[in-house]
């Protein structure tokens, strides 16, 4: 086997898996968005958000 065949079958057997439930969520993702759900904020990022409104800022949701 070529060493390219080689090198992508060593990558899908390391991350086949979680290739595909990142494939799953991504479509569970654009169901709700698709039904009308917001993508909304990331709750890490909330001290950006607070600082950007504070500063009389406005954030695009």
């Amino acid at each position: 086997m070529p060493s390219t065949l080689v090198s992508v079958a060593e990558l899908h057997l390391r991350f086949g898996q979680t290739r595909q439930q990142l494939m799953k969520w991504r479509q569970d993702r654009q169901c709700e968005f698709e039904a009308g759900k917001l993508a909304g904020f990331l709750p890490k990022t909330h001290l950006i958000q607070d600082n950007l409104q504070g500063a009389g800022g406005s954030l695009v949701v």
